[in-house]
């Protein structure tokens, strides 16, 4: 799926929180009058700031990178991992799950994947820091964020064009093999 599924809408920052709560806002001056919906991704030129969580007619709020929401992200030849901030600092996330075999090494770039809200390949951060777990043969990887939120200024949220129809399927697909188990259980 490419670019010309997704339709970037421009908006202004008009309040940022980036102080170490569990989950930080950012309120834009864009909302449902502008075409915004709940759970769209947010986006800028350096990469992932959050998703939509609530909107008015004229504004939106967007729970940034900065909060307890994992990102399915990708790096180093596509290996994969679950990304998440630690209330620590707004500069550094956590990639974690990543394949102990993966060839990663500082100043590497982390991704978005398709498994998420967000289009794929948007920048997420570099690689600073590598950790080797071999318990469970995993990298945890500290990310140094794409974004500065500390001043960040402008944002793109992401209308996803095919989404819905993408999300009914899903649904669908779930529900159907939902009775197709409760049908087999029964037999």
């Amino acid at each position: 799926m490419g670019y010309a599924s997704y339709t970037y809408i421009a908006a202004r920052v008009i309040n940022n929180s980036v102080v170490n709560d569990r989950n930080n806002y950012i309120t834009i001056n864009r909302g449902t009058a502008d075409g915004i919906g709940k759970d769209m991704a947010v986006v800028s030129s350096e990469g992932i700031v959050g998703r939509v969580a609530y909107v008015s007619k004229h504004y939106a709020t967007i729970i940034s990178v900065l909060s307890s929401r994992n990102i399915s992200t990708q790096i180093a030849g596509g290996n994969t991992g679950i990304t998440s901030w630690s209330n620590n600092s707004p500069d550094f996330v956590t990639m974690g799950q990543v394949d102990i075999r993966a060839k990663v090494r500082k100043g590497d770039t982390a991704y978005t994947t398709s498994y998420s809200v967000y289009p794929e390949n948007i920048p997420v951060g570099i690689v600073v820091a590598i950790d080797t777990y071999k318990v469970n043969n995993s990298l945890n990887l500290k990310l140094r964020l794409s974004n500065n939120f500390r001043n960040l200024k402008y944002v793109y949220v992401v209308k996803d064009n095919l989404g819905s129809e993408r999300k009914d399927l899903e649904k669908s697909t779930a529900a159907k093999e939902k009775a197709a188990l409760e049908a087999a259980r029964k037999n």
